[in-house]
């Protein structure tokens, strides 16, 4: 077996390999899939389901309903989810590439730039909300901790992740500045004239991808995606903090006997719901009119700490279920969904945009979040047979095939071998 055929097994080998171990991790990632949808349905439909000035765009009981649902039980959960998964794949495709005696990082060093240039085809000409490039960026970075131990890991991904916050919080601190004794008061610009002005903003999005032609929305989305990113150092940490999550637990070797660490499980859920409630409630309760503007400086470490502690909950919850036979049988499709993530994840942006913008059914700007959440519910109950039914019939989602093509310069095999004996 030549060089390159064995640390092609390594890649294929990841979220496809038929073992339980990876199973769980395949349908975690699935579920993160669904997610992940949720969340992105305001950024696909609309400008937002409130604009940054505070204006309501919608009023009706089932539309705040649904908002409230996505705001306070999804955004920040499976992003971070999705992103834990991403590092706990790094680990164990390490420690497989490990056990064979092949240099990891030159795989790891082609997949994430291959990966980068799929991000950004898909940032500039499908989605401005592409998570592709920090993830590459990030993945890079995961590189130099891979020979750390495990504990060094964790205290890591702490350090990592308040760094993403600190420019932040001094950009809100820096808000809440007044005018030194003696300095002039200098009056904020007219709202058609300030840069940046969230109705003017919110106006030429609502132009360009509901009535735009492809160019137009093209020139938009470039502009967003580079408005979205104009920070990326933040983003980029924030994804590696959680991929050193995914690194630490990966080399604790949990999900190598989830039953052997069941109890421990349970604790950690338990700790992280009390957590998780107890950080939302406080972020509820700083959000209320009439408080000191310094309390603005809370509002973010509750969204630290509640967030990924959440997820963690989500996470678990999947893990201990799958672990019960009655459950196993429910949950096993969505692994089908995880082993094609990538696919999916840009069949996502490639559905939604074409309900939404204008070289589609032009309904930007008029979905609603209750109407915006079923459309998710919809589509993902069709990715989940459609995936099914893929990875039946083929080693790799479409995209899938392609990156691991692209990483080694040389076609990868893509029909099971099952399948070639049934149609051949």
């Amino acid at each position: 077996m030549s060089p390159a055929t064995r640390e092609s097994e390594i890649i294929q080998a990841g979220p496809t390999a038929p073992t339980e171990r990876v199973a769980v991790v395949d349908v975690l990632r699935g579920f993160a899939m669904f997610g992940i949808l949720v969340v992105n349905m305001e950024g696909f439909s609309s400008p937002g389901y409130h604009a940054a000035s505070g204006e309501r765009l919608w009023t009706g009981l089932a539309d705040r309903l649904a908002e409230s649902l996505v705001a306070h039980g999804a955004a920040g959960k499976f992003m971070a989810m999705f992103a834990f998964l991403f590092g706990l794949g790094f680990a164990m495709m390490m420690e497989r590439a490990e056990a064979r005696r092949i240099s990891f990082v030159p795989i790891q060093s082609r997949r994430l730039l291959v990966l980068l240039v799929i991000g950004l085809v898909h940032g500039f000409l499908i989605f401005y909300g592409d998570i592709l490039v920090t993830y590459a960026l990030a993945g890079f970075l995961l590189l130099l901790f891979r020979g750390w131990r495990p504990r060094t890991i964790l205290v890591a991904a702490i350090i990592v992740n308040l760094l993403s916050f600190v420019q932040v919080e001094l950009n809100i601190a820096r808000s809440l500045e007044r005018p030194a004794a003696g300095q002039p008061h200098l009056e904020p610009a007219p709202p058609d004239e300030a840069a940046g002005d969230p109705r003017a903003s919110a106006e030429a999005m609502r132009q360009a991808y509901g009535h735009g032609t492809f160019g137009e929305v093209t020139r938009q989305r470039v502009h967003d995606y580079l408005a979205d990113h104009s920070e990326p150092y933040n983003i980029v940490l924030r994804r590696l903090s959680f991929f050193l999550l995914g690194l630490f637990v990966g080399r604790l070797g949990i999900f190598r006997d989830v039953a052997g660490h069941r109890m421990q499980l349970i604790r950690i859920l338990k700790w992280a719901l009390l957590v998780g409630v107890l950080a939302h409630v406080a972020r509820f309760l700083l959000l209320m009119q009439g408080l000191p503007p310094w309390t603005r400086l809370l509002r973010l470490p509750t969204s630290i700490v509640g967030n990924p502690a959440l997820a963690c909950v989500y996470a678990i919850a999947v893990v201990l279920a799958f672990e019960v036979a009655a459950w196993r049988g429910r949950l096993s499709p969505l692994a089908a969904v995880g082993r094609t993530a990538l696919s999916n994840y840009l069949l996502q942006s490639l559905i939604c945009t074409t309900v939404f913008y204008s070289y589609g059914l032009a309904l930007y700007g008029t979905v609603g979040p209750a109407a915006g959440l079923g459309l998710a519910v919809v589509i993902f109950a069709l990715q989940v047979p459609l995936s099914v039914w893929w990875v039946r019939r083929f080693r790799f989602g479409p995209a899938e095939w392609v990156w691991r093509s692209l990483t080694y310069g040389r076609r990868q095999p893509f029909r099971n071998s099952t399948e070639r004996a049934t149609t051949g």
